[in-house]
């Protein structure tokens, strides 16, 4: 059980590194399209909902390469494959919560931001504070991608590249 705390710790570390990126790269994408909804007087939303699109292909991402990566590199150090599989699993809940919750932040400081210059900002998630029941889904639909890159890197690594084209038939298959 040790050994599993260790890889959820550092296995939720790790990806939090890049999401930061991720995170910030949206953040600058957003704050253009901002200036520019402003400007030009068109719609825009806020940023949790900016980041629900393109959430899912990035833990589909980092789900692939957790897979192939990492396995390999936990394995060399003495981890057992049921404590690497646990611990990521676990790590990649607490990942797709952590990111959305960093979201949800970020967009009510923007939302109080534009409150204050009086720009009209549209944000579904914060209608009347319910906001728990968006997060949660924006979360599950990220875990569940994270799942699928990781069913789809395993198909990779366990079997040759005939099966893991199979793999990711089955991965389109399940997402749709």
């Amino acid at each position: 059980m040790n050994t599993t705390i260790k890889v959820i710790r550092d296995m939720f570390i790790e990806q939090l590194k890049w999401s930061w990126w991720f995170i910030g790269i949206n953040l600058m994408i957003h704050l253009t399209l901002s200036y520019f909804s402003v400007k030009y007087t068109f719609g825009n939303a806020d940023f949790t909902q900016f980041m629900s699109a393109s959430v899912s292909i990035y833990m589909l991402v980092i789900g692939i390469v957790a897979g192939s990566s990492f396995l390999n590199y936990y394995s060399r150090l003495g981890v057992t494959r049921k404590d690497y599989f646990y611990g990521v699993a676990i790590a990649a809940v607490i990942l797709s919560f952590t990111i959305i919750i960093i979201s949800d932040i970020i967009a009510l400081i923007e939302i109080s931001i534009f409150n204050m210059m009086n720009v009209s900002i549209k944000s579904n998630i914060f209608v009347g504070m319910n906001w728990v029941e968006p997060t949660f889904s924006i979360s599950l639909n990220g875990l569940i991608y994270y799942l699928i890159g990781w069913f789809i890197n395993m198909g990779y690594y366990k079997f040759n590249w005939k099966a893991g084209l199979l793999f990711i038939l089955i991965s389109i298959i399940f997402s749709s």
